[in-house]
C-alpha cells in the first residue's frame, strides 16, 4: 500500500499529506486575511436595499434623467403664459442734428447727440403648439419617473439575490464544517478499531480520504463565502473587503401562503412600472401626434409693445403703445408637416401594441415566477424528508460499521449521503427565498421593502 505505483504515481499516503498540507496553508491565509479585517457590519435585507437604492450610480443616474425631464416640461410650461421681453439701447452720435426750415431762422433740432430707446414687448401665444409641447413634456416627465422606479425595483431585486446568496454561502459552510467534524469523529473511531485489529489499514485509509473530501468541501465553502460577501458589499457600495454579516432571520421552513396566479398576474398589471411606462408611451405618442396637427395651421400670438425714445427731437413721440397680433404659417412646404402628422399617427398604434407585448410579456414573467416558486415550495418538502432519511441510513450503518457488518465504503456513503441531502436542503430554502424574490419583481414591488416579508 505504500509502495510506489508504476508510472510513478503517488501512493494514498503522499497524497492525504499533501491535502493536509492544502488544508493547514488555507487555514493560516485565511485566519491572517480575518486578523486584519474590518469590523463585522451586521445589516438586515431592509438596510442592504436602502443602502443600494441610495447610492447605486445607474438609480443616481435615473434620478438626474428624471430632474431633467421634468425641468424640460416646466420650461415648456412657461411657454403657455405671456412672455416680457426688454430692449433698449443707447446712441452717442458725432453731433446733434439740426435743420432750419426758413431763411433766417434759427435751425431745428431734430436729433440730439445722445438717443436712448426702451422697448417692452409683452407676446401670448394663442395657438395650440404650446399646449400640446407642454402636455408632452409632462409625459415625458412621467416616463422618466416610471423608469426610475422600474430601475429601483432592478437594483432592490439585485440586492436581495446577493443578500440570500449570502445567507446560503453561509448555511452550506456551517454543513461542511459539521461534515468534517463528523468525519473526524468517525476517523478517530476508526484508528481506535484499527488499534484493536477490527478494520484493516485499508479501511483507515479509506476514512482518512472521506476526511479530505470534507475538508476540501469546506475550502470550497470558505471561498463562496468570500466571494458571496464581496458580491454584497459591492451591491451596497461598501469597500470589497467589508465584512458584511447578514442579520436578517429567515423562517425555516417558510410560510406557506401564496395568493392565485389569476390574483398575482392582476396584481403585476396594476403595479408594474413598465406597464405604466407603456401606458404613458401612447399618451406621448398621442400628444406629439396633436402637436404635429397643430403645426399644420399657423402659429397666433397677441403682441402688446410700449416704446419710450429720448432725443429724438418734435417730430418722434417720446412714448408709443400699441396692441395687436402675429401670424406666421407656412403655406406650402412640399408637404413636410403634412407626412411629420402621418408618422406621429402610425407612432401612436405603435406605442399601443407596445403596451400589448409589455402585458403579454408581463403574464408570462409573472407565471414563471409562479411556478418557479411552486416548484422550490415542493422541492423544499422533499428535501427535508431525504435528510430524515439520510440521517436514518447513517444511523444504521454506523451501528453496522460498529457490529462489522458493514464496510468502510458504505459507511462513507452514508456520510456523504447525508452531506449532499443537507447542501441539497440548505440550497432548496435559499432558492425558495430567490424565487419568492423573483416572483416579488414580478409582480412591481421592490424587495426588501414590503411591508410583508
Amino acid at each position: 500500500m505504500n509502495s510506489l505505483r508504476p508510472g510513478g504515481q503517488t501512493t494514498t499516503t503522499e497524497l492525504l499529506t499533501a491535502v493536509r498540507w492544502l488544508v493547514a496553508c488555507v487555514a493560516l491565509l485565511t485566519g491572517s486575511h480575518r486578523a486584519h479585517a474590518e469590523q463585522p457590519t451586521t445589516m438586515s435585507l431592509a438596510d442592504a436595499v436602502k443602502r443600494a437604492i441610495t447610492h447605486d450610480a445607474q438609480l443616481k443616474a435615473a434620478n438626474a434623467a428624471t430632474a431633467a425631464a421634468e425641468a424640460e416640461y416646466r420650461s415648456v410650461r412657461g411657454m403657455l403664459g405671456p412672455s416680457i421681453a426688454v430692449n433698449a439701447s443707447v446712441n452717442i452720435w458725432d453731433s446733434a442734428f439740426e435743420l432750419p426750415f426758413a431763411p433766417g431762422a434759427p435751425p431745428t433740432r431734430l436729433r440730439d447727440q445722445l438717443t436712448t430707446q426702451l422697448n417692452l414687448v409683452a407676446t401670448q401665444p394663442l395657438a395650440m403648439q404650446a399646449v400640446s409641447g407642454y402636455k408632452l413634456g409632462k409625459i415625458g416627465a412621467a416616463i422618466a419617473r416610471s423608469a426610475r422606479r422600474k430601475t429601483q425595483e432592478d437594483v432592490a431585486y439585485q440586492t436581495a439575490k446577493s443578500y440570500i446568496s449570502l445567507k446560503q454561502a453561509l448555511a452550506g459552510l456551517e454543513i461542511a464544517r459539521a461534515a468534517v467534524q463528523q468525519m473526524k469523529a468517525q476517523l478517530a473511531r476508526g484508528k481506535a478499531f484499527f488499534s484493536s485489529g477490527l478494520i484493516g489499514k485499508n479501511d483507515l485509509l479509506k476514512l482518512e480520504l472521506g476526511l479530505a473530501e470534507a475538508q476540501t468541501g469546506e475550502i470550497r465553502g470558505e471561498a463562496a463565502l468570500a466571494l458571496a460577501r464581496s458580491a454584497l458589499a459591492l451591491a451596497v457600495s461598501l469597500p470589497e473587503s467589508t465584512l458584511i454579516v447578514p442579520g436578517e432571520r429567515f423562517a425555516d421552513p417558510p410560510s406557506a401562503a401564496l395568493e392565485s396566479l389569476e390574483s398575482c398576474v392582476k396584481r403585476a398589471l396594476r403595479q408594474r412600472s413598465d406597464r405604466r411606462a407603456a401606458e404613458q408611451r401612447i399618451g406621448q405618442a398621442e400628444q406629439a401626434r396633436n402637436l404635429a396637427f397643430w403645426n399644420l395651421g399657423p402659429n397666433i400670438a397677441l403682441v402688446a409693445n410700449y416704446q419710450n425714445v429720448q432725443g429724438q427731437g418734435l417730430l418722434m413721440p417720446k412714448d408709443m403703445f400699441f396692441v395687436g397680433g402675429t401670424l406666421h404659417w407656412n403655406l406650402w412646404n412640399w408637404g413636410s408637416e403634412f407626412y411629420v402628422h402621418r408618422q406621429r399617427k402610425a407612432q401612436v398604434e405603435q406605442a399601443r401594441q407596445g403596451l400589448a407585448l409589455v402585458e403579454r410579456m408581463i403574464v408570462l414573467e409573472v407565471k414563471q415566477a409562479y411556478l418557479q416558486l411552486n416548484v422550490a415550495r415542493q422541492v423544499l418538502a422533499v428535501e427535508a424528508k431525504r435528510i430524515a432519511q439520510a440521517e436514518e441510513a447513517l444511523r444504521i450503518e454506523q451501528a453496522k460499521f460498529e457490529k462489522q457488518a458493514a464496510t468502510t465504503r458504505d459507511l462513507l456513503d452514508a456520510q456523504l449521503a447525508l452531506t449532499r441531502a443537507r447542501q441539497q436542503r440548505n440550497n432548496a430554502l435559499y432558492g425558495f427565498y430567490l424565487a419568492r424574490a423573483a416572483l416579488r419583481v414580478a409582480l412591481g414591488q421592490t424587495v426588501g421593502l414590503e411591508n410583508e416579508r
